[in-house]
Parts: C-alpha cells; structure tokens; sequence
C-alpha cells in the first residue's frame, strides 16, 4: 500500500501502540498519526466492523521492532516471515511477535538494538539445547 502525498509509512515488526503504557495489540488493524492525535483501528468481533478511537499524540508509544532488525546474513527478513507463516501460520507468528514486543518494552530496549540482536542470537543458542532432553 503507496502512502499518498500527505502520508508518510514506517516499516516495522510486530509494531503495537501503547496508549499510557498498555499496549493494545489484539484486534489493532492500523493506525494514524495526524497532528497532535493517534487513531487507533480496531476489529470489534462482535459487530465484525472496524472501529477507530483517538488518542492525544503524547498518550501514545510505538511497541514494535524496525523491519531488518533481525540479522540479515541468512536471510532477507521478507523471506524468514514468509518462511515462518509457512511453519506456524500467520496468526501465530503474529502472536509470538506481539509477545517478543512486549519483552522488548518491559525492559525498555526498544532503542537498543544491539542488545535485542545479541539477546535474539543468545536465545537461538540456548533453544537448541532445549529438544536434546
């Protein structure tokens, strides 16, 4: 999707808002930054409809991680999440994305994104191990 001349798009992963601190990822289908204001939309299951909420700008923080963050040596990140809907299914990945985020913020790494790579590389390491018992 092609931002018109107004808009700008940001390319992230796993990107959520968080409006003062809870993050409200589930059902979130997009959202907007207009001026002072962030319009949340939503999916409301019951009506089956997409619903938007505004929020003051200073309310609002992106919980996510930037696309590419992932180390790109043996794969372009385009690849691994067409790789990984192939071995979990879309609404897992999302899932564990959205969980993976929510690690990030909590421990308010999102702007250090050496130490994500490395904790990234170090849990890879240490599941290995996992299926030998």
């Amino acid at each position: 999707m092609k931002p018109n001349k107004d808009e700008i798009q940001i390319e992230a992963m796993f990107a959520c808002p968080m409006v003062d601190g809870e993050v409200i990822c589930e059902r979130t289908t997009k959202f907007m930054v207009d001026g002072r204001k962030v319009t949340v939309f939503r999916h409301n299951p019951d009506t089956g409809k997409e619903e938007a909420k505004e929020f003051d700008i200073g309310a609002v923080k992106l919980s996510g991680l930037p696309a590419g963050h992932f180390d790109s040596k043996r794969a372009e990140p385009a690849d691994l999440e067409t790789e990984l809907i192939a071995l979990l299914g879309e609404g897992q990945l999302k899932e564990i994305g959205e969980q993976f985020a929510e690690i990030v913020r909590q421990h308010d790494l999102q702007k250090s994104h050496d130490i994500c790579k490395k904790l990234f590389r170090y849990v890879s390491k240490v599941i290995v191990g996992w299926n030998s018992v």
